[in-house]
């Protein structure tokens, strides 16, 4: 079989399937037959080595390692598909910093070990879609502009629509000029929620900001339709008094009730093993009150902020039958979110000053069992 060169190869991020495809796809089409695989997952890498030793293509060198130094070191061309997907209770920014330390990584790799690499191609997509979305931003005013308002413009000089979520005192942020001398530059610091369109998979795209003078106020829209409501073109979700919500998906009609309470069990095992009390009892706050509060609201974003104090045994009792009388009381906090355009609702719970952020979609969000009468359920067998 001929090849065009029979340089070293080196993919990143072999250890799955589009790792297998990208080593068959140039053993087919003849790049080179010395081609090593890289990956971090050692059962995954090891696998699609295996692989392609039964594929039988003739004359292929096909090694694999999780060392990056002996991956890198003398590869003329590498094609990278590394990247880490988005993990349960990740939310976007998380995943955002995984990947960003996951690229500098790699170009540190090529720095150090193949400076002489003739050619890269980075294949960098967790998210493989373009989204249409409604994001927060952080913007710094500069002070000097003495403008009444700001617009938000994308690279075509299109109006971004946005709303003020909250706004800070005056700032200070210390600009370094090329000359290494320092200016302090006064701002006014705003945390907006911006609709943008077409943000390339796991790309980006680039807005500017524009003062504003002479301008006129206007009725502000909003996601609030009646007391404790808020909806947007997918999703109605209305508020309980004991802190929970019913969600209406407006496109199938269907709705869900006593979404996001809190349930308690007890528990006497150990890290490695659960055990329940003989005598165990089960808590819910579906019997308590909630202070349910409108946070914030405008045409793009809106949250309810639901405060309670829910009253817990404060360990398991002396015989480990059961839980101790004694009750130490927890505070939570809830702020639930409903943006524009979204087909999900945004919870961010902290619990004693604990901060727990979960994002769930309107059909994975589910409990086992929804405690309608009692919000305590006792061992019978007690």
């Amino acid at each position: 079989m001929a090849f065009l060169t029979d340089e070293k190869l080196l993919i990143v991020g072999a250890g799955g399937m589009i790792g297998s495809n990208m080593v068959q796809s140039a053993l087919m089409l003849g790049l080179t037959p010395n081609i090593c695989l890289y990956d971090i997952f050692e059962p995954g890498v090891h696998g699609v080595a295996d692989e392609m030793a039964h594929c039988g293509f003739p004359g292929a060198n096909i090694t694999w390692t999780t060392n990056p130094e002996e991956a890198f070191t003398g590869a003329k061309y590498i094609v990278s598909s590394g990247g880490a997907p988005r993990k349960e209770g990740m939310t976007r920014e998380d995943l955002l910093k995984g990947n960003c330390q996951i690229a500098a990584e790699f170009g540190d790799f090529i720095k150090k070990y193949c400076p002489d690499v003739k050619h890269v191609v980075v294949i960098f997509n967790p998210a493989p879609f373009k989204r249409n979305e409604t994001v927060d931003l952080r913007l710094e005013i500069p002070a000097e502009w003495k403008a009444d308002s700001f617009e938000i413009l994308d690279e075509n000089d299109n109006v971004i629509k946005y709303q003020v979520l909250t706004t800070n005192k005056a700032n200070a942020q210390i600009i370094q000029n090329p000359n290494d001398t320092a200016n302090v530059l006064h701002t006014q610091q705003y945390y907006v929620a911006a609709e943008v369109y077409d943000i390339p998979a796991m790309g980006y795209k680039t807005f500017k900001v524009r003062p504003l003078y002479n301008v006129r106020a206007t009725t502000p829209v909003t996601l609030v339709k009646t007391t404790n409501v808020m909806e947007n073109e997918f999703l109605k979700v209305s508020f309980n008094h004991n802190g929970t919500f019913n969600v209406v998906d407006k496109e199938t009609g269907k709705e869900f009730k006593n979404l996001g309470y809190f349930k308690d069990s007890g528990e006497i095992g150990n890290p490695w093993q659960h055990v329940a009390p003989e005598c165990d009892e089960t808590f819910t706050t579906l019997g308590e009150q909630a202070n349910v509060t409108l946070l914030r609201h405008g045409e793009f974003e809106t949250t309810f902020k639901i405060t309670m104090r829910w009253e817990l045994p404060e360990k398991r009792a002396f015989d480990e039958k059961s839980r101790s009388e004694h009750k130490l009381p927890n505070d939570i906090e809830s702020l639930v979110t409903l943006r524009k355009g979204a087909k999900f609702v945004e919870i961010e719970t902290t619990i004693n000053g604990k901060p727990d952020t979960t994002g769930f979609s309107l059909t994975g969000y589910f409990m086992d069992t929804i405690y309608n009468e009692h919000d305590i359920i006792p061992n019978k067998n007690c």
